[in-house]
C-alpha cells in the first residue's frame, strides 16, 4: 500500500552507522518521476515492503545521485509543505548536502 496522491517534496534523510554513529543528515527534493521509478523496484524486488518505503528510496537515490548520501542505515520523513522546516531549509540553502551534528544544533534543527 502507497500513497499514490503524494507526487513528492523534501524528504530528511537521518544517515548513521554502528560503529561511526550519527553521520549527518541530508535533504533532497524528489518528483513523481522518482517516486515511480522507485515503486516500479520496489514492486520488482520487494513485493512485501512496507508502504512508503518508495519514498525512503527515492530520496536515497536522489542523495546517492547528488553525492550527499553518507552511507549507513537511514531514517527517512517527508517534510511537509509549507511547514517552517521547509521555509528554512529553503531559504538557508540546505538542501543536497550532508549536514552535521554541529551545524544542525546551531540552526535548531534537532
Amino acid at each position: 500500500m502507497t500513497d499514490e496522491r503524494y507526487t513528492g517534496g523534501l524528504v530528511w534523510l537521518s544517515f548513521a552507522h554502528p560503529e561511526r554513529g550519527f553521520l549527518g543528515v541530508s535533504i533532497v527534493r524528489i518528483t513523481e518521476a522518482d517516486l515511480v521509478s522507485a515503486r516500479r523496484q520496489i514492486a520488482a524486488t520487494f513485493p512485501h515492503a512496507r508502504p512508503g518505503a518508495e519514498v525512503a528510496h527515492a530520496a536515497c537515490t536522489v542523495a546517492w545521485a547528488l553525492q550527499c548520501n553518507p552511507g549507513g542505515e537511514v531514517l527517512a520523513s517527508r517534510i511537509e509543505p509549507g511547514s517552517q522546516l521547509e521555509t528554512t531549509v529553503l531559504a538557508d540553502g540546505l538542501l543536497a548536502r550532508v549536514i552535521g551534528k554541529e551545524e544542525l544544533t546551531r540552526r535548531q534543527l534537532i
